[in-house]
């Protein structure tokens, strides 16, 4: 049952890491370290500019949209 539930979110999470990990890999096979460790953080910057500005409005907003759904 566990894995039933879960299965999309192993998917979908899967094909974020695989995103992210690939692009570090051809950046750093193109392209020098200091580019990869360039794009992490930048990547890191960008994560949490989504934690404090996104996150908590997609969290408030289903709440808000379904409780005055008529």
């Amino acid at each position: 049952m566990l894995f039933k539930f879960g299965y999309p979110l192993i998917l979908a999470t899967s094909g974020t890491i695989l995103v992210t990990t690939s692009g570090n890999y051809f950046l750093g096979s193109f392209r020098n370290l200091e580019a990869v460790a360039l794009l992490a953080v930048g990547y890191k910057v960008a994560t949490i500019g989504i934690m404090i500005l996104i996150a908590p409005f997609q969290l408030a907003y289903e709440p808000y949209v379904f409780s005055n759904k008529k």
